[in-house]
């Protein structure tokens, strides 16, 4: 009698799964070396340390990173275009650096919102970036509002093709998904309270930080204006996810569409957590504590949230 070969199906499409699982966790690491990028250009190697080790420790950015959807693209994406806008010194002054603010970064970002439509939400504050990234670098108010106008004129043109190579169906799944999502799909019609109370247990810690690195540019001496307006606009954008799904009513995705913002509030909660420690021999002991601790606490959530989804109301089984 031959012997019967065991059956291998159930393993034999893993692969791909896997390999796109690996895509998204590399788009997740390298949002997180964008992020030290972006904070060390804005206020400091110590608060960029600590804002990386936050944003790689939160059980959102832990939950994304292993799953194979379009979610950690859309992020890279997105905060490539910021890294490419606010992260670079005096790197507008060149042709060649004038040319990526104004053509390349908005046509990344308009990648960012064609990968994934609710990235959109954020496009004012990489916007209001361009704005604030000339005065960074020493010029006047006047040629960052003529380079956010550029960038704007860039970005509006690429999303505008997008839009006519789409034609309808684009625009019928933009208006079905985003922006006006009927009460009568599925997990809408949930409280804002809840919505915002679920949003709280998953960066509520970033919210809290930020808001003291926030409270701290406002007493600092040695602010400027325009450090004021980067603040506002990181802490806008750490709360906008949960206030655009309360405002619609929603829970679904909740939890990965707060490790968007979560990712500016970070860039604050990073300057934060550097006033309050001070000293060079607390950051890394700070930055060692956010990784192990903060991570171990965000374990069994994301393990329950990967495994055990919550079903909201009218869902079926």
């Amino acid at each position: 009698m031959t012997e019967t070969p065991h059956n291998d199906t159930p393993f034999k499409n893993t692969h791909p799964l896997v390999a796109a699982r690996i895509l998204g966790l590399s788009f997740i690491l390298g949002a997180t070396t964008l992020l030290f990028f972006v904070t060390n250009r804005v206020v400091g190697r110590n608060s960029a340390i600590l804002g990386s080790a936050l944003f790689a420790a939160l059980g959102t950015t832990q939950f994304l990173s292993g799953f194979a959807t379009y979610d950690p693209m859309a992020l890279f994406l997105l905060v490539l275009s910021v890294y490419l806008v606010i992260g670079r010194k005096n790197a507008h002054i060149t042709l060649a650096g004038a040319a990526t603010l104004t053509v390349i970064a908005p046509t990344i970002l308009a990648l960012a919102n064609a990968a994934k439509y609710a990235t959109a939400l954020w496009d004012p504050v990489v916007i209001g970036l361009v704005a604030c990234a000339s005065v960074l670098d020493g010029r006047t108010w006047r040629h960052g509002r003529a380079q956010a106008v550029r960038f704007t004129a860039v970005l509006t043109c690429v999303l505008g093709i997008g839009l006519a190579i789409g034609k309808r169906k684009y625009i019928q799944g933009i208006l079905y998904t985003t922006v006006n999502r009927s009460s009568s799909q599925v997990g809408m019609g949930q409280s804002p309270l809840l919505v915002l109370e679920k949003a709280w247990t998953w960066i509520g810690v970033v919210v809290v930080i930020a808001t003291m690195g926030m409270l701290s540019l406002l007493v600092s001496r040695s602010r400027s204006n325009v450090l004021l307006i980067i603040g506002a606009l990181f802490m806008f954008a750490t709360v906008a996810a949960p206030l655009n799904q309360a405002r619609i009513g929603t829970i679904v995705s909740l939890q990965k569409h707060v490790v968007f913002g979560a990712w500016f509030g970070c860039i604050l909660a990073g300057y934060g957590l550097d006033r309050l420690l001070r000293y060079k021999a607390l950051v890394g002991a700070g930055a060692l504590g956010l990784l192990t601790v903060l991570s171990a606490y965000y374990t069994h959530q994301v393990l329950q949230s990967r495994f055990h989804f919550e079903r909201p109301s009218g869902w079926a089984e």
